[in-house]
């Protein structure tokens, strides 16, 4: 029996053009797929959208933990975002309040 390599697939999408809708569809899209790349694409995009309309790093933040259950739940969106915004996983808990 032949062993295939199989191929990974590669995409690119322009997240500027992406409305804010079209950015959130793509990151429910990619939710649980091993597209790192693209989730840290789109990610950034909506991160640097936020700050372009004023949201600072604890309301961006706030933002993306607000109706979040559990310390585990909200631990693990530091470990996610905290890169996007450039700051450390510890920054970004400090700033929802579960570290000091």
């Amino acid at each position: 029996m032949e062993k295939r390599d199989a191929k990974k697939v590669t995409v690119n999408i322009d997240f500027r053009a992406l409305s804010d809708t079209g950015i959130y569809d793509v990151l429910e899209g990619l939710r649980g797929s091993d597209q790192f790349d693209l989730l840290f694409q789109a990610r950034r995009e909506l991160v640097r959208r936020l700050k372009g309309q004023g949201f600072n790093d604890k309301k961006i933040a706030k933002l993306l933990t607000a109706n979040v259950y559990g310390i585990l739940r909200r631990r693990e969106i530091a470990t996610e975002w905290a890169p996007v915004m450039d700051i450390t996983k510890q920054e970004f808990l400090r700033l929802i309040g579960i570290e000091r």
